[in-house]
């Protein structure tokens, strides 16, 4: 049988997917209160994602600023950007999706097919924000 963390988590997950972003964000918090890196991180994401669409956008920030000393996922760093983006935070918007750059640079090339649209995101949101390198 699942624990109660594994079910809060599924509960939070399937809140998510039916787009009841403050309930989820409510399921995942108590999930993420009790293990940080509950399912190697993807918990914390999830409440990002749910906070998020809550509208809730310190939160998120903080959520994704913490995944992202732990993580280079470029999901996470391009979610971290659009928060910071949102947030009038410009300057770490660019750091943020410069990071996806430099760090795909060091993708295995057999591996490049799952980075390469999020360096196709991070350029368009360099040249948004101005000053594309």
């Amino acid at each position: 049988t699942p624990s109660a963390l594994d079910a809060r988590y599924e509960l939070g997950l399937a809140l998510l997917g039916a787009n009841r972003y403050a309930e989820a964000a409510g399921a995942l918090s108590a999930v993420v209160e009790k293990d940080r890196s509950f399912d190697t991180d993807d918990a914390l994401f999830a409440l990002a994602k749910a906070q998020m669409g809550a509208a809730d956008m310190a939160g998120a920030r903080a959520s994704l600023e913490e995944l992202a000393t732990r993580r280079a996922r470029p999901e996470i760093l391009y979610d971290l950007a659009t928060v910071q983006g949102l947030t009038g935070d410009r300057e770490s918007a660019r750091r943020a999706l410069q990071r996806i750059l430099d760090e795909a640079a060091l993708v295995p090339h057999d591996l490049q097919k799952n980075v390469k649209p999020w360096v196709k995101k991070a350029r368009k949101g360099l040249a948004m924000l101005g000053k594309a390198r």
